[in-house]
């Protein structure tokens, strides 16, 4: 609020200072900090308290879902001496809400026949409530103001709070890559019963793998968990990339220049004009226009003002992050779980000293014993392992250590290389690595060699991968994506200017979902690899124009050069106003020199009330149950709760969610959607959960969220509360549950309705 450093008092010891509040209604500490001529110190601290004899308060749920009913309410306060009569106006700020007379048992009056102005008595040092029942019409952010206003005092305030889509998400993705053959055709059906305005279809093109890397790095960085796995890929892609482009002498520099000068550049640019150098067919003032112009705003203004790549500042502050988190997560056996209150956990501990060693070779420096205590932990496990895959695994991380190798070689040599038909392609190509480390090409090569029969080429599209599936469903080992990002690891180091290099690399930038693949932990393993290989191959000479067209109505060119190469302007967005019904083709043409790689997501909203779950894998199911203190012995029994049944403002709620598995998954995580109405009893995230069960929990605005480290076949039951706060009719959208790194395993419950009314007088 007030900030001064050089105050001197009069010959009576005292100063003065004046200045304006800001406006916030809040406690404020000030601090006076003094020395006298003789250099002696002194300091007091006081508490003031900013308030108005006369304000307003606006009540309203977290977030609103479109198709509930809500109650928004405005508390008037008055601290004078007199009674005041006020005139209290709600503004619902556009049309995503609107009134709902139906939702109250009580006659709205208002001003001039508008029941959204209201006018009350206020009596003296006290305060007054008024509701207005609205219903929630459409997705998008609401402004809500309130104001009140008398003869003498006035007030107002503003808040902008989401309005959620309701319906279940669907998405179609297809990859491909242009090379000798210019011309993709893509039929994609657009389904009628989907929630209207809910559909957008979006073509990323990349026309080179280092261009792939960049696109890629946002979701990594603002990824919103923050377990052990995206802590660390977080900043050692980050780092991967930067010093990949370094090698391939781009200036990093003049890329952050090109980025604020393109993203000032689109800001200033109306939207009823089109991109110069990529016009629409269409009229350049639809939807289609508006929608690619605020995507490449938000594209352009990530990458001038949170890129790590281009900014060393920001990239040392994320590599610090990272860093201390990761120290701070280091367990006292040297270890690391998925979260920081978690078991220590084999694999986990030899991903992070893995990605910790290929940042120290990327040139960050890594705290000495952070490490020496992940490969001692390590270390302890591989003697007492058994498993053929889990020894590839941590015998290939230890070799990266020359203490360790003596002690790793004997073992994964009369274990593991013995056993070698066991593995999986992965684990395969993790053994031969390790063989590599410790100077055994001759074991090496043969374990290539094996690994050649699971190679499946596809010739028409120029690509190549490896497969296998062994052991469990869902296990790291039996990962496609992060396998093959590893076999193009080997084949780098063992034969890089074989063809295979190219062919792996094709099909593993294909795998993409959008720009990034299906987890943090496969984004971040195949950006590592891929910018090994764009520094390989130096493939920024790109001379080429594609054009990509959606049925007869949408339509645009783009240019790609060795100048744009790495950053441009590569998406093409459809929006839903133009996506029709049924079967369209869409097309992608290439013309010119380059490589150039495509993704088309299409997503939409289902339309459907009451949606009936899903599973594969695991199934979740949701109960709800009413607590209450039973009259006679004084203990809290529960009353279940079923969709549509009523329920008060005030009531605690508990919300039973049964999972069931058919197997042994690893690090699952389960989101339960709140209703808009309710609100979770525990304040505070980041800590075990349901008897250690659930390795973190987090509470979020509108949903609560579970992780599971290790799921056994068969039930557990996780239990939490809310409490029932604002009256009307919610719906809980299903519960979601997945395992983060095996995308095949799901399961979604069914929908959940809420009632809730106005709390006994």
């Amino acid at each position: 609020a007030y900030w001064n450093p050089a105050i001197e008092t009069d010959e009576n010891g005292r100063a003065t200072v004046s200045f304006t509040w800001p406006d916030d209604l809040t406690t404020w500490q000030a601090k006076a900090i003094g020395w006298t001529a003789d250099g002696i110190p002194g300091e007091v601290e006081i508490e003031i308290v900013t308030r108005k004899d006369f304000l307003v308060r606006l009540q309203a749920p977290r977030f609103f879902l479109e198709r509930d009913a809500t109650t928004i309410s405005a508390v008037v306060h008055n601290y004078r001496d007199q009674d005041q009569i006020a005139e209290v106006t709600l503004d619902l700020g556009g049309d995503l809400l609107r009134l709902d007379p139906e939702g109250s048992d009580l006659p709205l009056p208002g001003v001039d026949g508008d029941p959204l102005r209201r006018r009350v008595l206020v009596r003296a040092r006290s305060e007054k409530r008024l509701d207005w029942p609205v219903r929630v019409l459409k997705p998008g952010a609401v402004t809500l103001r309130v104001t009140a206003k008398t003869d003498i005092d006035s007030d107002g305030v503003e808040r902008v709070i989401p309005s959620l889509t309701h319906g279940v998400e669907k998405e179609i993705t297809r990859s491909g890559v242009l090379r000798e053959q210019g011309r993709a055709e893509i039929k994609l059906v657009v389904p009628a019963a989907r929630h209207p305005g809910s559909g957008e279809l979006v073509v990323s093109l990349s026309p080179s793998a280092a261009s792939a890397l960049m696109d890629a790095l946002p979701y990594l960085v603002d990824y919103p968990y923050g377990c052990v796995e995206q802590t660390l890929s977080r900043f050692l892609p980050a780092v991967q990339v930067s010093q990949s482009l370094k090698t391939m002498g781009v200036d990093l520099g003049e890329l952050a220049g090109r980025a604020e000068a393109r993203y000032l550049a689109l800001t200033n640019r109306s939207v009823t004009r089109p991109f110069p150098d990529s016009p629409y067919s269409y009229d350049a003032a639809s939807a289609g226009h508006r929608a690619a112009l605020l995507r490449a705003q938000e594209r352009w203004r990530w990458r001038a003002d949170r890129d790590p790549v281009t900014d060393p500042e920001r990239l040392r502050e994320l590599v610090k992050e990272g860093l201390d988190r990761l120290a701070d997560f280091q367990h006292s056996d040297g270890g690391w779980g998925w979260w920081k209150e978690d078991a220590s956990d084999a694999t986990m501990t030899a991903h992070v000293v893995y990605g910790l060693m290929q940042a120290r070779a990327a040139g960050v420096t890594v705290p000495p014993k952070m490490l020496s205590r992940g490969f001692v932990y390590l270390a302890g496990v591989f003697k007492r392992e058994r498993s053929y895959q889990q020894l590839a695994y941590y015998g290939f991380v230890l070799s990266l250590s020359q203490k360790h190798r003596p002690a790793v070689l004997g073992k994964l040599k009369a274990v593991v290389y013995a056993n070698r038909a066991e593995l999986s392609p992965y684990s395969m190509a993790l053994l031969a690595l390790a063989m590599r480390r410790m100077q055994r090409l001759d074991l090496a090569e043969v374990v290539v060699e094996n690994l050649a029969n699971f190679a499946r080429e596809d010739e028409a599209a120029g690509t190549l991968h490896f497969r296998r599936e062994v052991g469990r469903r869902g296990a790291w080992y039996n990962d496609l994506v992060e396998a093959n990002a590893t076999i193009l690891k080997l084949h780098i180091e063992t034969a890089p200017d074989s063809p295979t290099v190219d062919k792996l690399a094709r099909w593993l930038i294909r795998q993409r979902s959008g720009q990034a693949w299906s987890s943090t932990r496969q984004t971040a393993i195949a950006l590592g690899v891929l910018a090994t290989y764009a520094r390989l191959r130096q493939e920024l000479n790109t001379d080429c124009t594609v054009t990509v067209a959606y049925g007869e109505g949408a339509k645009r060119t783009l240019r790609f050069t060795p100048e744009n190469a790495l950053w441009a302007d590569t998406e093409f967005v459809v929006p839903d106003a133009l996506l029709g019904e049924g079967e369209t083709t869409l097309t992608i043409q290439r013309e010119g020199r380059g490589t150039v790689y495509y993704t088309a997501r299409l997503r939409y909203f289902t339309r459907e009330e009451g949606i009936i779950g899903a599973s594969s894998g695991i199934r979740v199911q949701r109960r709800l149950f009413r607590l209450y203190a039973d009259p006679e012995s004084g203990r809290t029994r529960r009353h279940e709760i079923f969709a549509g049944d009523a329920i008060r403002s005030g009531d605690v709620l508990e919300v039973a969610l049964h999972v069931r598995s058919d197997g042994q998954y690893d690090y699952l995580v389960i989101e339960d959607p709140k209703p808009a109405g309710c609100e979770p009893i525990a304040l505070r995230s980041g800590s075990t959960y349901a008897n250690g069960f659930c390795a973190n929990l987090e509470l979020r605005d509108h949903k609560t969220v579970f992780f599971v480290t290790r799921m056994p076949f068969g039930a557990r039951v996780i239990r939490y509360q809310l409490r029932a706060e604002t009256p009307g009719r919610y719906h809980a959208l299903p519960t979601l549950a997945y395992a983060m790194y095996a995308p095949g395993v799901r399961s979604l419950s069914d929908e959940f309705f809420v009632n809730i009314s106005r709390a006994r007088p």
